[in-house]
C-alpha cells in the first residue's frame, strides 16, 4: 500500500547507497580461476588416458582381426588351390574329348566341308506321326478314325482301320469270335488337351459316355497312312483269361496286366527275403494272379513303380510253378515291354 508522508516526517531513500566492492572479489575470481583450471588439467589427464587406452584397445583389435584374416586365407588356400586343379583336368578332358571326336571323324571318312553329311541308315531319326503331319492335321485325322472305330459294330468294320501288321487280323478275329463287336463310343476326343509319345506311337485320351478316361494309340505305317493300334486298345494277350485260368500253362506266355507291388507271400512263395510280390490284374480288371520275381534281381527293378501304391500298365511273360501248390500264383519271366505297346 502507499503511504502519504505528513508534515514534519523524513523521507526514506528510494536506493541503497553504492559501496565499492574491495579486494575480497578479486579473490574470490582468483579462486574460481584456479578450480577451474585445476578441472581443465583433470579434464585434459582424462581425455589422454582415453585416447592411450583406445589406442592400445584398436592395436589390440588389429592384431586380432590379421590373426582372423591369415587363418582364413589359411582355410581358402587349399580349397582354391583343388578347385584350379580340378578346373584344369576338366578343360583337358574336354579337350581330350574334342580331339578324339575329331580323330574319329577323320578316320571315319575324308569329305568336302560344303557336301551334306550322310547318315547310316541306323543312325537316322524317325520323325513322330504328330511332328511330320502337325498336330491340327494329326487331331483331326485321328479323331476321324476314332470315332469310325468306337462306333464299329462288327470285326469287318474296324479292319481297314487299325494296324494290320504282325497277324493282327487273325488275333482280331480270334478275340471277337462271332465277329461282333460292342460299340463304345465316345464323348471326347483328346480329353486332357495333349497327345502322349512312345516310340513311334502317339497316344490319345478319350472319355466315354460312362465318364471312364481311356488312351487309343496311333501309328502311321509305312505306306504313310493313320492306323489305330488295336492290341494296347484291347489289352490283347496270348490266351484269353479263361483259358489261362483253366490250362495253367508252364510256358511263358505273353499278357498285358496292370501291375501294383502287394504283400502276399504264402505257399511255395512265402519267404518274403527271397521274392517279391506283384499283383497282375486282367485289362477287364475282372481276374487277378499274384506274379513273383527274384528280388533285388534286374526284372524286379525294371518292374517296380515310382510308387508302391501306383498301378502301371506292363506287357509280361508269365508261367504257373511245375509244382504249385496255389492256382493264383505265377513266376515272372520276363517284362516285354513298359506299358501295352509293343514296338514291331
Amino acid at each position: 500500500m502507499l503511504r502519504v508522508p505528513g508534515d514534519g516526517e523524513t523521507v526514506a531513500p528510494l536506493m541503497a547507497p553504492i559501496k565499492k566492492i574491495g579486494l575480497s572479489v578479486r579473490k574470490m575470481e582468483s579462486e574460481k580461476d584456479s578450480e577451474t583450471a585445476e578441472s581443465d588439467d583433470e579434464a585434459v589427464g582424462k581425455e589422454n588416458n582415453s585416447a592411450e587406452w583406445n589406442t592400445n584397445a584398436q592395436a589390440d583389435d588389429k592384431d586380432k582381426a590379421q590373426v582372423w584374416r591369415y587363418g582364413l586365407l589359411g582355410l581358402l588356400f587349399p580349397v582354391s588351390l583343388g578347385a584350379l586343379v580340378l578346373f584344369w583336368q576338366l578343360v583337358e578332358k574336354q579337350d581330350a574329348d574334342s580331339q578324339k571326336f575329331t580323330d574319329e571323324v577323320d578316320a571315319s571318312a575324308a569329305f568336302d566341308s560344303d557336301a551334306p553329311l550322310e547318315l547310316e541308315v541306323s543312325d537316322k531319326i524317325e520323325l513322330q506321326t504328330i511332328i511330320r503331319r502337325g498336330e491340327s492335321s494329326f487331331l483331326n485325322e485321328a479323331e476321324s478314325l476314332a470315332r469310325r472305330f468306337l462306333i464299329a459294330t462288327h470285326v469287318d468294320e474296324i479292319l481297314p482301320l487299325v494296324n494290320l501288321s504282325g497277324g493282327v487280323e487273325k488275333k482280331i478275329r480270334d478275340y471277337h469270335r462271332n465277329g461282333k463287336i460292342k460299340p463304345l463310343r465316345m464323348f471326347k476326343f483328346n480329353a486332357n488337351g495333349k497327345p502322349n509319345y512312345k516310340g513311334r506311337y502317339t497316344f490319345v485320351r478319350i472319355l466315354t459316355p460312362d465318364n471312364e478316361t481311356k488312351e487309343l494309340g496311333f501309328i502311321e505305317t509305312e505306306a504313310g497312312e493313320l492306323k489305330i493300334d488295336w492290341e494296347s486298345w484291347v489289352g490283347w494277350s496270348e490266351m484269353s483269361w479263361k483259358d489261362l485260368l483253366i490250362a495253367k500253362p508252364t510256358k511263358p506266355v505273353l499278357v498285358r496286366v496292370q501291375v501294383k507291388v502287394v504283400d502276399y507271400y504264402n505257399f511255395g512263395f512265402s519267404d518274403d527275403s527271397k521274392w517279391r510280390s506283384y499283383s497282375l490284374t486282367s485289362p477287364d480288371g475282372k481276374s487277378v494272379l499274384y506274379g513273383y520275381v527274384e528280388r533285388g534281381s534286374l526284372l524286379d527293378q525294371k518292374l517296380q513303380p515310382a510308387s508302391r501304391s501306383e498301378t502301371v500298365a506292363q506287357t509280361l511273360k508269365i508261367r504257373f510253378p511245375e509244382k504249385r501248390l496255389s492256382g493264383s500264383q505265377v513266376l515272372i519271366e520276363e517284362q516285354v515291354a513298359d506299358g501295352w505297346i509293343v514296338s514291331p
